[in-house]
Formats: C-alpha cells, sequence, structure tokens
C-alpha cells in the first residue's frame, strides 16, 4: 500500500477511535514508522506532516538485514540488556549456524551498548516481561558493588537469588525459590521460601551454608530487600570469619 494512503487509513481510524483503540492504533503506527509517540500521535491528529526524509547523517546499523539478526540474537539471549549483549556477542557469534554476510558480521562486532538498545527500542514492548518481585533496598549503598564479570578463583564465592513462583499475577501468597551457587564449582543449593522477607529468606540461607562442603568466603546477591536489609549483613560480616557481602550489577562495557 502506498504511504500516503497508509497514512490517510490510520488517521481516519485514529481520530474516529476511542482512548482505549487509539493507544494500540498509535502502538502500531510507531512500529511500522520508526517515530516517537509524541511525534507519531501529532502526525495523527494532523497537526505534523511526516518527513520525506530523515535530517542529518545516514543512519548505522539500521538495515533490514541487520536488525533481523540483531533481533535473533537478542531474543536467543533472553532480550538481555545492550551492555551484555555486546560482551556475549563475540562468543555466540561463532556458533550461530547460518551465514551472516560479511557486513552485518563487522557490524555486530563494533556495535556500542547504546546504540543495541536504541534499535531495539521498537520490539521492547511487544512481548510482556516476566513479573518481578524484587524491592530495591535503600540500605544497598552499605553494601559494595561486584560486577557479573568478575571470575571465581577459588570454591567459596557464591551468588544468591530468588525466583517468585507466581505465574501471571503477584497477588496473593506463593512460593519463592533461593538458589546459591558456588561460581569457581558450581556447587548449587536450592531452598523455598514462602515470603520475601528477611527472616524466612536469612533462614534458608543458614540451612544452604551447611550444605555446602567448604567454606563460604564471598556472598554476593541482588539489590532485593530479602538480601540487602539489616539481618543477612551482620549474619555475615559479624563472625570470627567474616564472609565478604557484595551486591551485582551488570558488566559495564565501554
Amino acid at each position: 500500500m502506498p504511504v500516503g494512503i497508509y497514512l490517510k487509513n490510520v488517521r481516519e481510524r485514529y481520530q474516529k477511535s476511542t482512548k482505549k483503540l487509539k493507544t494500540a492504533i498509535l502502538s502500531e503506527f510507531c512500529v511500522n514508522s520508526g517515530y516517537n509517540r509524541k511525534h507519531a500521535s501529532r502526525i495523527l491528529t494532523g497537526v505534523l506532516e511526516p518527513r520525506k526524509a530523515r535530517p542529518g547523517p545516514k543512519l548505522k546499523y539500521n538495515s533490514d538485514k541487520f536488525l533481523r539478526h540483531l533481533k535473533f540474537f537478542w531474543e536467543s539471549m533472553n532480550r538481555m540488556c545492550g551492555k551484555n549483549m555486546v560482551a556475549a556477542l563475540p562468543i555466540w557469534l561463532p556458533k550461530y549456524s547460518e551465514k551472516i554476510p560479511d557486513e552485518v558480521l563487522k557490524e555486530l562486532l563494533q556495535i556500542s551498548a547504546s546504540t543495541i538498545d536504541r534499535r531495539l527500542k521498537l520490539y521492547k514492548n511487544t512481548k510482556p516481561k516476566g513479573l518481578s518481585s524484587t524491592t530495591a533496598s535503600l540500605l544497598k549503598n552499605r553494601i559494595p558493588v561486584r560486577t557479573l564479570d568478575a571470575h571465581a578463583e577459588c570454591p567459596g564465592i557464591v551468588n544468591a537469588d530468588t525466583v517468585a513462583h507466581c505465574g501471571t499475577s503477584l497477588s496473593g501468597d506463593f512460593a519463592n525459590s533461593l538458589t546459591i551457587v558456588d561460581l569457581y564449582s558450581a556447587w548449587t543449593v536450592n531452598r523455598a521460601i514462602w515470603k520475601k522477607e528477611a527472616e524466612p529468606t536469612l533462614k534458608q540461607i543458614k540451612k544452604a551454608e551447611s550444605l555446602f562442603p567448604f567454606s563460604w568466603i564471598e556472598f554476593f546477591s541482588d539489590n532485593g530487600n530479602e538480601f540487602i536489609n539489616h539481618t543477612l549483613e551482620p549474619y555475615l560480616l559479624k563472625r570470627a570469619v567474616p564472609i565478604n557481602f557484595k551486591r551485582t550489577r551488570a558488566v559495564s562495557v565501554s
């Protein structure tokens, strides 16, 4: 369909629709046109006419071939952020079975994290994200940061995380799993907790620690308040041989 006819049809549908339908039509138009929502809404209401050509230099990393491969890797990597994708792409590319054109391969290895996030922005709201029951703790600035690219040189450096088994709703009570993994040996202990609160989590952390065949040297977790609290911190630090307590964040890639 010619662009002019398409725009005319979308405008008519948008201007005659209810508020709820307008939201859906606007989202569709943004995906098809590449405009942000504010600019697209002004076009659909007739306040603006679309530009015939984009001002400024030609966009890089914008070909259909490149975006198809980039989106494939993003989906395969469980929709990780641009920073993590930049670190992961050199590892994934040699294992990719499909032949990638040389120019696309070069672009995949050169693209920056911020550009990845911009190129994938249109696709990020097309699939619902998993629900998160983690609430960031206000105490997190007291706990040092350990980036996820740091390597373990010996047993005893463990990573803890919780997962809510809530289905599609966070309402009511549901089970949570606590997983603690030693990064050097991959020794893993799983425990169940009913509520992601400080006391129940600490109780299962104590049980998990007793199931490891070696002592913990360093314990790191995400920034949720089931970990970053006044209960777990003294348990790890106020003992004869303190356990380093750190919180995680994604690796920064320049």
